[in-house]
């Protein structure tokens, strides 16, 4: 369970990094408007370019979080699985080498 709760901490602060991103862009598509809407110059042209780009840097950024997201999850009830299964034929090993010293003790 551990490995699963840790997982779930970092899988936390990974959300919490992409949701302040997803308030960044909304930040920059709310300054882009404003700006749009104040300024008609040629330079804005450049300007849209630019915060487009870094909105889209952004959006790949968030894709890629929220695949490592889901690895670290993945990864994380596979060791939890694997350590059971050991655990388990560990308790099982032991179960079969107690009943054998006991059938030899006879």
């Amino acid at each position: 369970m551990g490995t699963v709760s840790y997982a779930r901490n970092q899988v936390s602060e990974i959300v919490s990094n992409r949701s302040s991103l997803t308030r960044v862009i909304d930040q920059l598509n709310s300054f882009k408007t404003t700006l749009n809407s104040g300024w008609q110059a040629k330079e804005i042209d450049y300007v849209n370019i630019a915060i487009d780009n870094i909105n889209k840097e952004i959006n790949r950024i968030t894709n890629e979080l929220e695949s490592i997201e889901n690895a670290i999850m993945t990864a994380a009830y596979e060791i939890e699985r694997e350590e059971r299964e050991a655990r388990e034929r560990a308790e099982r090993e032991a179960r079969e080498r107690a009943e054998r010293e006991k059938a030899a003790n006879k």
